[in-house]
């Protein structure tokens, strides 16, 4: 799995230990992974989970 971190420069040590965890136990799964990834609806408001992860057999 390949894993893009945004540096928020918040430094949630949750997020990281979490982050961690993912990279460590899913390395070798097909898919990727993003940190504060930006989503936009369509009345222009902006939300970004913690993280959000597009797995080949688990999905989004």
């Amino acid at each position: 799995m390949e894993f893009i971190w945004s540096d928020s420069g918040d430094n949630n040590s949750a997020e990281t230990l979490i982050w961690k965890c993912l990279k460590g136990a899913l390395v070798n799964d097909e898919g990727i992974c993003y940190h504060r990834y930006p989503i936009f609806s369509a009345d222009r408001s902006r939300r970004e989970p913690d993280i959000l992860m597009l797995h080949k057999n688990w999905g989004l």
